[in-house]
């Protein structure tokens, strides 16, 4: 895949289970006693719609010279998706509480990455 390639082709994906996600909160998904799903998949389709959007930009990066650091987002973005988003929904959808507890890990990864994608635009700037 060529450079940026795969970010793009990554985040075509992230927004594709984003979209999913949002549905399955908007109609209202329920777990088999009945309480809904929402608050969890709600917001892991949010974050994961809006990091979908970010990797764009790092494929974009990529392609045009970001080097390294552009990258490094990238993948600090790809953990945090997987940690936070998968956690919550799996939460969500199969009500494993336990997966609650790589969401804080998975949202320190998504800060890093947006720190990440700073230093490689400083550095892009000089």
């Amino acid at each position: 895949m060529g450079q940026g390639g795969f970010w793009l082709a990554l985040a075509g994906l992230n927004g594709a289970l984003g979209v999913i996600g949002g549905a399955l909160a908007a109609h209202g998904a329920r777990f088999a006693d009945g309480r809904l799903v929402v608050a969890y998949i709600d917001t892991a389709s949010r974050f994961q719609l809006l990091h979908a959007l970010a990797l764009i930009g790092v494929g974009l990066l990529v392609r045009s010279g970001g080097g390294r650091w552009a990258a490094i987002s990238g993948g600090l973005f790809t953990v945090g998706l997987v940690l936070f988003c998968g956690g919550l929904y799996l939460a969500g959808v199969f009500q494993l509480d336990i997966a609650t507890k790589a969401a804080p890990y998975g949202g320190f990864s998504l800060i890093a990455g947006w720190l990440a994608l700073s230093v490689a635009g400083w550095r892009l700037a000089r």
